[in-house]
């Protein structure tokens, strides 16, 4: 229990994986479906059950650690240039609040910095991205540091801490889960327009340019020039891999294949009457529009948490920190 206690976050993440999980296996295995609805032990065969459980458990925590992987990088990744601020503009914000000019002292001192983050808070403020960039990265690490110091003094003394980590990383993996999910679904909404002919291949076609040339090559990889596409993996810095980028890729070839497959014409179907005994089929109920809609709300809702769950995060490592270097006590 110690163990699912500890991955429970991890756990959540992979669970809200189901939903885009099971629209992919719609979408692009509809014969997998039958045989996993048939296949699937009950709780009456015992053995058989016991194994596919632990199976799942083991699949949410593998899927779960992915997707939060890829949502850090996701909600910290400028390189799309979306109107969105990524998480270390979000935190030097709260560090240069203007509201709050009391607390200059970090106790962290880097190189060429006095433990303020002053200095790069006025850097901040230039007009060059280079520094704007060396700003955010120099209170990224204060940051680091000042939250290794606090998880250190262990977990009786950081417990309100560690809860507001731990509804970050759930809310980053439940909007990054509740993407790919409205993703999906307005792939297979646009693939269902068979009126607009080859048209339909212009959304994923758009998607898979504009990730690869402008997020990919130009933003991640600073590509300026066509002859920088010879040496195109020496630029690739370990440390940064661009795996959020793969990850749309990857989506905008399944776009693609979604757009490509659908028959050109189109040919209307009468509504029948369901017979009485017949099975209900939710995904013949539920269009993908709906899909899109609700999950298009869910993810806005889960994106607003965690805005604001990581501003008062990045407050309460400021102020804990802060206590605890100039050892005030009640």
């Amino acid at each position: 229990m110690d163990a699912l206690k500890i991955a429970l976050e991890t756990l959540l993440v992979g669970a809200l994986a189901v939903p885009w999980l099971l629209l992919g296996l719609h979408l692009f295995f509809p014969e997998a479906k039958d045989l996993v609805r048939h296949r699937l032990p009950t709780s009456d065969d015992g053995i058989q059950y016991a194994v596919v459980a632990v199976l799942a458990v083991a699949m949410a925590y593998t899927v779960g650690a992915a997707v939060s992987r890829l949502a850090q990088d996701f909600y910290n990744d400028d390189d799309f240039g979306l109107p969105f601020p990524p998480e270390d503009s979000i935190r030097a914000s709260v560090y240069c609040d203007p509201e709050l000019p009391w607390i200059f002292d970090t106790g962290v001192s880097l190189p060429g910095n006095t433990g303020t983050p002053k200095p790069f808070c006025d850097q901040r403020m230039l007009h060059t991205a280079k520094d704007r960039q060396d700003a955010r990265e120099g209170i990224h690490q204060i940051f680091a540091l000042q939250e290794d110091a606090l998880l250190l003094l262990g977990e009786s003394n950081t417990s309100q801490l560690r809860h507001l980590h731990q509804q970050l990383l759930v809310l980053q993996g439940a909007g990054f889960d509740g993407l790919l999910t409205w993703m999906l679904c307005l792939f297979a909404w646009n693939a269902e327009r068979v009126r607009w002919g080859r048209w339909r291949l212009f959304l994923p076609i758009a998607l898979f340019l504009y990730v690869v040339f402008y997020a990919l090559l130009w933003n991640h990889l600073e590509i300026r020039q066509w002859s920088g596409l010879v040496r195109l993996f020496y630029r690739w810095t370990p440390s940064d891999p661009p795996f959020m980028e793969f990850a749309l890729i990857l989506l905008a070839v399944a776009g693609c294949y979604l757009a490509a497959k659908k028959p050109d014409t189109f040919v209307p179907t009468p509504p029948r009457e369901p017979a009485a005994d017949a099975p209900v089929d939710i995904a013949a109920r539920v269009s993908y529009f709906t899909g899109m809609i609700i999950s298009f709300l869910l993810t806005s809702v889960a994106y607003s948490g965690w805005y604001w769950t990581e501003i008062l995060y990045d407050r309460l490592v400021i102020y804990s920190f802060y206590a605890n270097h100039a050892k005030l006590s009640p």
